[in-house]
């Protein structure tokens, strides 16, 4: 399934029935209802096109604004926020980034959730406790069940975390945040031993936060300590990543206030955050994107006139040795005619008397000028045979002299053994 904005699913799943559109898309009709569910697009309920084919009147549910911290695509295949392609090929066969608008201002963001969220009350019991603190308090009664089992009871190791009237009025507060921001479609999570990784998943946005005492420390390792003793301050920090710089959304108990009070406020801009981050997030992914298609469209021109230099390196290395090769056969040519200008100079100025093993001398001073010469293997190379053949009439005298040589006698091999002189 391709990548589609809610509007564009939604205008599709209202248009024919969900198993039609199903089959468009090549997914399940199963899978296309959960994509419509997890974007808030709502869908013709049962019985929509029996009614509609038999001409009564039906109702089309309008789709509402996008959830805060939700992307406004969809796709079978999630939603992708890091791992973008790095072939410049592949960058450039992805979709053309669109530049992020957002139509509605987050003052109208924020009183959306307000209303939606209604208020947020404190839950004063843990006895029905969200499953992230349940699952805390199931580990601290595991170790009070060792604490209590072992030879040392007073034994630091195994005592509970999260006994202290401190720790428990904590766990309180953080289970009654949990509840009302998953009233909100947001995820919790609790990280570390003693709970102090603290956040909350909006959409597609991580929002993390701190609730602690405004003291708190860590061990000389570093780690996080549960803070023991009686009831005492409390003090709450959103952790926004894309605003270090501009001030963190905090909440410290002072006289007369207590967070118990301002659990609406904190899940709001939670929530709000969650928002907030994803924006950001959007922009700096729609930047990325542009920049990584101008780096990719300069990577393959880079690659390009690589190509093309080092075609024209290897193509004018061809010429060279080419031409080297041309060189050599003519001073290949050169030498044998010359061999056999020397035989036929050497034949004459005997005259009729001749010369003693004059024969068995040219035989071998033959077969090393026909060795020499070019010509046969180059007519078979080029193929130009009448034009050597021509070659081969020409008069070629001594190069370090203008002195016309005699015409070389044509080749046989019946006429010329190639015999070393012996």
């Amino acid at each position: 399934m391709e990548r589609l904005t809610r509007q564009q699913l939604y205008e599709l799943v209202w248009a024919k029935p969900m198993r039609d559109v199903a089959v468009d898309l090549s997914i399940s009709d199963v899978g296309l209802k959960k994509i419509c569910a997890g974007a808030d697009i709502p869908t013709p309920p049962r019985g929509y096109w029996a009614k509609l084919a038999a001409g009564k009147s039906v109702l089309k549910v309008a789709m509402g604004p996008r959830a805060p911290g939700m992307p406004d695509t969809v796709s079978n295949r999630g939603n992708r926020r890091w791992g973008w392609p790095t072939d410049p090929n592949a960058v450039l066969a992805e979709p053309e980034p669109v530049e992020p608008a957002f139509t509605e201002p987050l003052s109208e963001v924020e009183a959306r959730v307000r209303e939606r969220l209604g208020k947020v009350a404190m839950i004063r019991g843990l006895d029905r406790a969200h499953p992230s603190i349940q699952k805390l308090l199931d580990k601290d009664n595991i170790r009070r069940e060792r604490q209590q089992a072992s030879a040392f009871p007073d034994s630091y190791w195994d005592a509970p975390l999260f006994d202290s009237p401190f720790e428990q009025r904590r766990l309180k507060v953080l289970n009654s945040i949990f509840v009302g921001a998953g009233r909100m479609g947001a995820r919790p999570w609790i990280q570390g031993k003693v709970a102090r990784g603290l956040g909350v998943r909006v959409g597609v946005s991580d929002v993390s936060f701190t609730l602690d005492h405004p003291k708190a420390r860590k061990d000389r390792w570093g780690e996080e300590l549960a803070f023991g003793g009686k009831v005492d301050l409390l003090r709450l920090e959103i952790g926004r990543s894309d605003a270090k710089d501009s001030g963190d959304p905090v909440w410290t108990e002072e006289k007369g206030t207590a967070i118990e009070a301002l659990l609406t406020d904190i899940v709001a801009s939670l929530i709000l955050t969650g928002e907030v981050q994803y924006r950001a997030s959007a922009v700096h992914s729609y930047r990325y994107r542009i920049k990584a298609r101008e780096e990719a469209r300069k990577e393959l021109e880079r690659r390009r006139v690589e190509a093309e230099c080092k075609e024209r390196q290897r193509l004018e290395g061809l010429e060279r040795a080419r031409r080297q090769h041309l060189l050599d056969r003519a001073r290949d040519l050169r030498q044998a005619n010359e061999i056999r200008a020397l035989i036929v100079a050497v034949e004459e100025g005997a005259g009729d008397n001749g010369i003693v093993g004059f024969a068995e001398w040219s035989n071998w001073a033959h077969g090393i000028a026909n060795r020499l010469d070019p010509l046969q293997d180059l007519a078979k190379t080029i193929g130009a045979a009448s034009g050597i053949e021509a070659l081969k009439g020409r008069d070629v005298g001594p190069h370090d002299s203008g002195a016309q040589a005699p015409r070389a006698r044509p080749r046989s091999g019946d006429a010329h053994g190639e015999h070393e002189e012996p």
